[in-house]
C-alpha cells in the first residue's frame, strides 16, 4: 500500500487574494457603474418581480473590465449583466 501513497508538501506557501481598500473598492465599483452598499431596486432580465436591498458584491470584484461582476440584493446573487434596471430611491 505504501507505493501507491504520495507525499503531501507542507511547505508550499498560501497567498490570499490582495485586500481591496475603500478607495480601490470605490474605483472598481465606479468602473462597473454600480451602487456598491446604497439601497436599490433591480428589475432583472424575465423576472415579474423587483429585488429591493442594499447592493453588494457576491465576492471579488474582477480586476478584469471583461468579466462580469456577481452581486447580491436581500441575499439573492445574480450577475450584473441580468440587471434590466437600477434605481436607487
Amino acid at each position: 500500500m505504501a507505493e501507491h501513497q504520495t507525499k503531501l508538501i507542507s511547505n508550499v506557501g498560501y497567498e490570499p487574494a490582495p485586500v481591496i481598500g475603500s478607495e480601490l473598492r470605490e474605483e472598481i465599483t465606479a468602473a462597473f457603474g454600480l451602487p456598491q452598499g446604497q439601497h436599490v431596486e433591480v428589475n432583472l432580465w424575465n423576472e415579474q418581480c423587483a429585488l429591493r436591498g442594499i447592493l453588494e458584491r457576491a465576492r471579488d470584484y474582477p480586476w478584469d473590465r471583461r468579466q462580469v461582476p456577481q452581486v447580491t440584493v436581500s441575499g439573492f446573487a445574480f450577475s450584473s449583466r441580468k440587471m434590466e434596471r437600477l434605481k436607487v430611491p
